[in-house]
């Protein structure tokens, strides 16, 4: 599980900044580091206006992540790191953009990070806590390694000419070494977490074309969260694509189409994907995302929830992950959003605690702070969406209303006739 994630000089968030997946209101954490008391929390949200840069927080873990996966693939020997550092001051350009993440998987706490600039690592270390004790598995200073735990690791280093551009971690995974360190932490990267963005037809069409992911009790839960957003949909069907001598000769998975039968006047009429809304897309792809992450136990990250779902499915699928018979592996939602409803109740519950509440917002320079909720003192009787709407947390647009109106007015009849 991710108990924190620090960043700096990744797009606007130029000084570094940290989210916290414990209560942050706890004395879990001392100077940076992870201690035994934290427990992790299953939800996050990330609250800010347009352009305040919370999107920028789950765009540096994706990096990280995209970092550690491929950077041994991809990397071409020279070639430029492409990450993106705070562009509105020419000095940060040229300084090192830095990722880092502190973990618990099994019985075991990690640290693990790394800086990089444009074209090379200009250091990387992952650290093992066994109570509250660290050991180095490595560190990394440019092309000069040393290690406590994995002496073979260091040695394969100074046979194999890494390159400055690719992190050991990623190359360290893929080798002879047996390290449960570097494999733990490169297996949570690469199997536990998953990134939702913007709705991707394309992708979600190839998704659901793949049958070995739809049995019976999958296709009964979509249905459920379907129903439950008034779709009009009763039931899904998968109806499997015969497969040809080809197929089997070449051991290619069983593909399909998925069925919606939509409730008629008389009759259910079945639909095929193409028939679908783009609300009913949407939903479908963070249901089929958030399942297979609470069934596995993975960290979901969603950019911008609210554009996928309504206020009341949100905080259903908020409720399911604190749910322990939903989540039973403990998987983890981190979500950013700018809709105040989640900042109260709905229908009588509370949407969300205050230490899985933070907030973003820009300051003159451009540069985002993120903090959270629980840094300011709550009210007897605390109405959260009122108070981040007259300003009193911050992370609100100034919006100048004059400007505004002028920015749209037709100034040019003809340019609309």
């Amino acid at each position: 599980m991710l108990l924190s994630f620090r960043v700096a000089n990744h797009r606007s968030l130029r000084d570094e900044q940290q989210l916290l997946l414990t209560d942050p209101a706890s004395d879990a954490w001392e100077e940076g580091e992870p201690c035994a008391e934290g427990t992790p929390l299953p939800v996050t949200g990330v609250f800010g206006p347009n352009a305040s840069g919370k999107s920028n927080v789950l765009d540096a873990l994706s990096f990280m992540a995209r970092m550690i996966r491929w950077s041994f693939r991809e990397s071409e020997p020279d070639s430029r790191i492409r990450r993106r550092p705070f562009a509105l001051d020419p000095i940060h350009l040229a300084r090192p953009s830095t990722y880092i993440v502190d973990l618990r998987i099994a019985e075991h706490r990690y640290t693990y990070g790394f800086s990089v600039d444009d074209t090379r690592v200009i250091s990387e270390w992952l650290y093992l806590y066994r109570s509250n004790d660290r050991e180095i598995v490595f560190e990394r200073d440019g092309d000069d390694y040393s290690s406590e735990t994995a002496r073979d690791l260091i040695d394969m280093a100074s046979v194999i000419d890494i390159a400055q551009n690719v992190l050991l971690l990623s190359v360290a995974a893929r080798s002879r070494v047996k390290n449960e360190a570097i494999r733990s932490v490169y297996g949570w990267f690469s199997d536990r977490f998953a990134m939702k963005r913007s709705l991707d037809t394309a992708d979600l069409r190839f998704r659901l074309s793949t049958s070995s992911k739809f049995n019976d009790e999958l296709l009964s839960r979509l249905t459920e969260l379907l129903s439950a957003a008034d779709t009009g949909i009763s039931h899904l069907e998968f109806r499997r694509s015969e497969r040809t001598p080809e197929d089997s000769l070449l051991r290619k998975r069983e593909r399909g189409e998925l069925i919606f039968h939509h409730r008629g006047v008389e009759t259910e009429h079945p639909l095929t994907l193409d028939d679908q809304s783009h609300g009913t897309l949407a939903l479908l792809d963070i249901g089929l995302r958030a399942l297979q992450a609470l069934k596995h136990g993975w960290l979901l990250a969603i950019d911008e929830l609210d554009g996928s779902l309504s206020p009341f499915l949100t905080a259903r699928l908020i409720e399911s992950f604190r749910d322990p018979e939903a989540n039973p592996r403990h998987a983890q939602l981190v979500f950013t959003s700018h809709d105040t409803a989640l900042l109260g109740h709905i229908r009588g519950t509370e949407v969300l605690r205050r230490e899985e509440i933070w907030l973003v917002q820009k300051d003159e320079s451009g540069c985002t702070e993120l903090f959270p909720l629980s840094s300011y003192r709550p009210d007897e009787d605390e109405n959260r969406m009122r108070r981040y709407l007259a300003g009193r947390y911050g992370a609100v647009p100034h919006i100048d209303d004059d400007l505004f109106a002028v920015a749209l007015a037709i100034r040019d009849r003809n340019q609309v006739e």
